[in-house]
């Protein structure tokens, strides 16, 4: 059911469209248009679209519908040294398409200066020394980044740009005019046959071929060249060569009795990964945990007191391409404003390290299943993603350097623990590894 389009290169070079009629000796190309008339299908195109210099023009490529949503169809010139026309097929459809109403901000054209005049102005109208309890800091603090966003960060023209269909890559406008030329070049080949303007067509295909070859040479070496540096546009540019859809689509499961159940509900498809990932987490037993082995420690772990260079430190070096978390607030905003903030932020930290207690906000997740690989209608082959709140994090992170400091002074990692630790990489286990190896041959030994 439904409207039925299919397009591509059919091959029958004795089919006249006009007539609707082919060669006596062409069974093949008879039986194509007995099926046609059979299945009540309408060929839309009528205009040559193959062309080899000096021969006979065909039409081998075809758009065929069930039903007349085909409003019109463009032949331009070919592609590269391609000897087929390209076809665009215009429908009319109606689409029942949602969109949503999230607010997309342009944090590249933000207006930082006033941001963080802003914020010094309204956040010293509050002052935090008043604040006794981590809730309200946090609250305090987001909604003075939330009212300067909205007044120092444009929203990005959302709707403008997800219409436009053309021109989607940049182009220069040399490059542009010369593709238009060729356009009419190739149409006014078509209508004349004049051989004069084939090879006018020739001369401007040839220069767009190369231009094109430039062009793409240099956005490769560009991705190339910040691969490390920006791996999220490594990954867009491998993302755009590949026909693959990352798009969930159906889901099933196996229930209790064995039954296979398709699941195609957005809501039930989040249950069934919730109950699958909550079944392969670690549940740790209720009893208590094995004595370790006491350790003569050459320095006791000093008590953790979470400046404001420290927190001003981990701001700067905030990675501004990464997603922020259910909070809303960007790395991008954070890093710009981050004196101002770092010392709001550090009394939030210090707060919550006396209390106990974390922001509500600190404790919720935006989870999303990634596939793996294999099968993607198994909850299997697929892995959660979690974003978490950045001033967390951070948090976090000044944490965890306390503890490694601790167990880095009084020597308490093992030599075989490699993952984890600045300075170590399983990388540089292997280089120990052939080391002794290379030592043991040298010595007359065997391995």
């Amino acid at each position: 059911s439904g409207d039925k389009l299919f397009v591509g290169d059919f091959n029958f070079s004795t089919i006249n469209w006009q007539l609707w009629t082919a060669l006596d000796g062409d069974t093949c190309a008879i039986e194509f248009i007995n099926c046609l008339r059979r299945e009540y299908l309408i060929q839309h195109v009528q205009l040559p679209t193959r062309i080899i210099w000096s021969q006979i023009l065909h039409i081998l490529d075809l758009a065929i519908t069930n039903d007349e949503f085909v409003q019109d169809i463009l032949h331009l010139s070919p592609i590269g040294n391609s000897d087929h026309s390209t076809i665009i097929v215009k429908c009319k459809w109606h689409v029942n398409q949602q969109f949503t109403n999230d607010i997309k901000y342009n944090y590249s054209k933000g207006d930082y200066d006033g941001f963080r005049h802003y914020v010094e102005g309204t956040y010293n109208a509050e002052p935090p020394d008043l604040v006794h309890d981590v809730e309200t800091g946090w609250r305090i603090l987001k909604g003075c980044i939330y009212n300067g966003r909205n007044k120092y960060i444009p929203i990005s023209n959302f709707k403008a740009w997800r219409h436009k269909t053309e021109w989607k890559y940049p182009i220069d406008k040399e490059t542009k005019n010369l593709i238009k030329h060729k356009h009419r070049l190739w149409t006014r080949y078509i209508e004349t046959r004049d051989p004069e303007v084939e090879q006018k067509y020739r001369t401007i295909r040839n220069a767009v071929k190369q231009r094109s070859i430039i062009k793409a040479r240099g956005e490769q070496e560009a991705v190339a060249k910040e691969c490390k540096l920006n791996p999220k546009k490594f990954w867009a540019f491998v993302k755009s060569k590949s026909k693959t859809s990352n798009t969930m689509g159906e889901i099933i499961i196996t229930e209790a009795n064995g039954n296979k159940l398709l699941i195609t509900d957005d809501e039930q498809k989040s249950n069934a990964f919730v109950e699958y990932f909550s079944s392969v987490f670690s549940h740790e037993p209720d009893t208590l945990f094995e004595e370790i082995p006491k350790v003569n420690l050459a320095y006791d772990m000093s008590n953790l007191n979470i400046t404001d260079v420290m927190v001003l430190n981990k701001l700067s070096k905030l990675k501004i391409d990464k997603s922020p978390g259910p909070d809303l607030i960007h790395p991008r905003i954070l890093k710009e404003i981050r004196t101002q903030v770092s010392k709001p932020l550090a009394d939030i930290f210090r707060l919550s390290l006396k209390d106990g207690k974390l922001p509500q906000d600190w404790m919720v997740s935006d989870v999303t299943a990634i596939h793996k690989k294999g099968n993607k209608s198994s909850v299997n082959n697929y892995r959660p993603i979690s974003l978490t709140s950045i001033p967390c994090k951070i948090m976090e992170s000044i944490i965890r350097d306390h503890i490694i400091e601790h167990f880095t002074k009084n020597n308490l990692f093992s030599n075989k623990q490699f993952g984890f630790i600045k300075g170590r990489s399983t990388v540089l286990q292997l280089l120990n590894v052939l080391d002794k190896w290379t030592e043991a041959l040298e010595d007359g030994g065997c391995i």
